[in-house]
Order: C-alpha cells, then structure tokens, then sequence
C-alpha cells in the first residue's frame, strides 16, 4: 500500500499492517482492498477470463473498493504512480542492486503477506 503514494494515506494509513490497531479504519480499508483484488480475481477465473496484470488488478480493486477517491485524484491512474515509485530508489545504497525489488514488487509482496496474516488470522476464528 505505501507503493500508491501519499494520496492514499488518508484511506489506507501508515506503516505495517500488523502495526495498526485492529479496529482502525485505515485496517478496514485495506481488509476491503485485499478483498477486492481477490473477489476481482476469483471471478475472472470463474468466467474463465485471462487473470489481470498486477496493476489492473490494483486500478480496479481501488476504483470498485474507493470510488469517490479514485475519481478525485482524476487522470493520474493508480498503475502510472506504482511504475514512478518502483523506479525510485528510495534506500541508502549498499553495493546490492541486483537482487532488490521495486517499488510495485514490493507493494505485491506487502499484499500477499498481508493475505496470509488475513487468512491465518480467519483460520483462527473459524477453529476457535
């Protein structure tokens, strides 16, 4: 999430997931978020559709989940700000380039471990 920039704060918060407190808005949003991408994606395999791009994917979770924002921040697309931050470096150097993740990948894989927590989480509730 920190991938889509500071005209998302106000939705999605600041920092870790883990680091929000479980009844903040900002968590809310971004349960809501996850939810999206993946009711996008299971659809799109239900009626036998190519799976999106990443950044589709992330466009149209925000435009369905956020409207209202998505609207506000008007022709700058969601995809065009995740392709700027990926190409920013924004760590010191440290002689190791080859293997670092871009910014996008680095929102994917702050995605994916948030479904896990997620998942792991209804696991929980479920069993106990």
């Amino acid at each position: 999430v920190e991938a889509l920039g500071k005209d998302w704060i106000d939705i999605f918060g600041e920092g870790p997931g883990p680091e929000l407190a479980d009844d903040s808005k900002t968590l809310q949003n971004r349960m809501l978020f996850d939810k999206e991408i993946r009711s996008i994606a299971i659809g799109r395999d239900a009626a036998g559709l190519k799976p999106l791009s990443e950044q589709a994917m992330f466009d149209k979770a925000l435009d369905s989940a956020f409207p209202e924002k998505s609207k506000k921040l008007g022709g700058k697309k969601v995809s065009e700000k995740l392709k700027e931050r990926s190409k920013q470096n924004l760590q010191k150097p440290s002689g190791k380039t080859s293997a670092e993740l871009t910014g996008h990948e680095k929102a994917v894989k702050a995605n994916t471990d948030f479904d896990r927590k997620l998942e792991e989480e209804e696991s929980k509730d479920t069993v106990g």
